[in-house]
C-alpha cells in the first residue's frame, strides 16, 4: 500500500477546513455564550436592584404622607404640657428587609448613607412615639421630649425628598412619587 503525496494533499486539504471551522465555531460559540451570560446576570441584578429601589422609595412615600400630615396626629398631656405625635408610628419594614438581605449593597454609598440616617432617625421617632405612650413624665422630661420629638421631626421632614431624589437616580426608568407637599 503506497501513500502519494497528491492523496495526503487532498486529504488535508478536505480535513484541515474543516477543523479550522470546527474549532473557530467552537470558540466562538464559547466566546458568544460567556458575553451573553454576562449580560443576563447584569440585567438580573438590575431588576432586582431596581426592585429593591422601588419597595423603599414606596415605603418613602408612605411615610412622606405621614410626615406631611405633621405633629398633630395625636397629642400626649402631661402636667403642664402638651405635646403633638405623629398620627402613627412609621414604617420601616421595607428597609429592614433590604438590609438584613444584603440588597443594601446593591446601593450606591451615598445612598446607604442618607437612607441609613434618615431610617435611624424613623426608628428613633418610633421609639419617642412608645415612650409617649407607654411611660409617665415629669414636666422637664416632657418638655425634653418634646423638644427632642419636634427636632428629630424637622430632620426626617427636611431630608425625606433628599433620600427619595438619591434613590431615584439608583433606577433605569423614573418611579414617579409626589415631592410637593400637600
Amino acid at each position: 500500500m503506497q501513500i502519494s503525496i497528491e492523496s495526503i494533499l487532498s486529504f488535508l486539504s478536505n480535513v484541515i477546513p474543516e477543523l479550522i471551522g470546527a474549532a473557530v465555531g467552537a470558540f466562538l460559540g464559547y466566546y458568544y455564550g460567556v458575553i451573553q451570560d454576562r449580560k443576563m446576570r447584569k440585567e438580573e441584578e438590575k431588576g432586582r436592584q431596581n426592585a429593591v429601589v422601588k419597595s423603599l422609595l414606596t415605603e418613602l412615600a408612605d411615610i412622606k404622607s405621614v410626615l406631611d400630615k405633621g405633629l398633630s396626629g395625636r397629642n400626649f398631656s402631661y402636667p403642664g404640657i402638651s405635646i403633638d405625635y405623629l398620627e402613627i408610628l412609621l414604617t420601616t419594614d421595607s428597609f429592614d428587609s433590604v438590609v438584613f438581605s444584603g440588597s443594601y449593597q446593591m446601593l450606591m454609598i451615598e445612598t446607604q448613607r442618607k437612607l441609613t440616617w434618615f431610617y435611624r432617625g424613623c426608628k428613633r421617632m418610633n421609639e419617642l412615639g412608645l415612650q409617649l405612650e407607654y411611660r409617665e413624665f415629669n414636666k422637664n422630661e416632657a418638655i425634653a421630649m418634646k423638644f427632642k420629638i419636634k427636632n428629630i421631626y424637622d430632620g426626617l421632614n427636611e431630608g425625606v425628598a433628599e433620600v427619595i431624589i438619591s434613590l431615584q437616580r439608583e433606577l433605569d426608568k423614573p418611579f414617579e412619587i409626589n415631592l410637593v407637599r400637600k
